[in-house]
């Protein structure tokens, strides 16, 4: 599979150690991927760490009753625009919805609900 120039990239998991090493890559490259989605369990410090830096333009957590609690982490780290979404739900429509490539780091079977709405969506799924 061929990636090309430019990708949109959404990361499920992204506070995890796939997630956190998929960033470190994407940051070496960042003249060919976008990271547009951001989804963790509840890390919302490092989540909202990593969508200062990656300029994202939607964050997820699993666990809605840490959305107040993102916002303000967000709000601390400087990110601005950041849509915010919480519960299973929002991380299974984040995966879906179109990204050239869905980084799904997310362990054990909550990971595979959102993996079918990433192919559904013709996205190519990257799974460890």
């Amino acid at each position: 599979m061929s990636i090309a120039s430019n990708s949109t990239v959404i990361i499920l998991g992204s506070t995890g150690s796939i997630g956190t090493q998929g960033l470190d890559v994407i940051s070496r490259h960042p003249e060919r991927f976008t990271v547009t989605g951001l989804a963790a369990g509840g890390a919302h410090i490092e989540l909202a760490q990593q969508a200062a830096q990656f300029h994202v333009s939607e964050a997820a957590v699993f666990d809605e009753t840490k959305v107040p609690a993102l916002q303000a982490a967000l709000a601390q780290a400087g990110a601005q625009g950041v849509r915010v979404t919480g519960g299973p739900d929002s991380v299974i429509a984040m995966a879906g919805s179109g990204a050239n490539v869905v980084l799904n780091g997310i362990t054990g079977s909550i990971g595979l609900e959102p993996s079918i709405p990433a192919l559904k969506a013709g996205s190519p799924l990257a799974l460890a």
